[in-house]
């Protein structure tokens, strides 16, 4: 009994001291892209062949996701169902960087480790969570920092 109290014991430490979780550089596949004056657009559809996940927010914005990192952007026009966005706007949402190929016909994203990511963004995967206050049911606030130390699950979902 002592000796799996141990075992367990030291197993919640390494899980509870590691510091960060730092992903691998990581490229998008290819996708074709539209040039409209100096303007470079990615249609919907290309993204998500690339796979980043885009959603319609409305008929004037629409969220793009990859892996760990999501952000609202504006469309910048359409065709029919699918939403043309400029890809400067992607990519500055998503925190990437732009690679041309095929001589300006196709492009992919460059996406940094999460080491090398700007503190500016709240709430990485692998960081501790940003400290927030919320009322309770009975009107008292509470906030993230009073359990801290404790094991806290933050259970949050979205309704699309």
């Amino acid at each position: 009994m002592k000796t799996r109290f141990n075992i367990l014991f030291c197993l919640m430490a390494v899980v509870l001291v590691k510091p960060t979780v730092a992903f691998p550089s990581e490229n998008t596949q290819p996708f074709q892209i539209v040039r409209q004056g100096d303007v470079l657009l990615v249609k919907s559809s290309e993204l998500i062949k690339a796979g980043i996940a885009v959603k319609a927010l409305g008929s004037r914005d629409a969220a793009v996701c990859h892996q760990d990192r999501c952000a609202k952007v504006t469309v910048t026009t359409r065709e029919g169902s699918v939403m043309l966005l400029a890809l400067k706007t992607v990519a500055d949402a998503l925190d990437a960087k732009i690679e041309i190929l095929s001589g300006g016909k196709s492009a992919r994203l460059q996406f940094p480790t999460l080491a090398a990511t700007p503190a500016k963004q709240l709430g990485r995967v692998g960081q501790l969570a940003p400290d927030f206050r919320l009322a309770r049911l009975d009107g008292k606030m509470i906030s993230l920092s009073d359990f801290r130390g404790k094991r806290v699950v933050i259970n949050s979902w979205a309704s699309w």
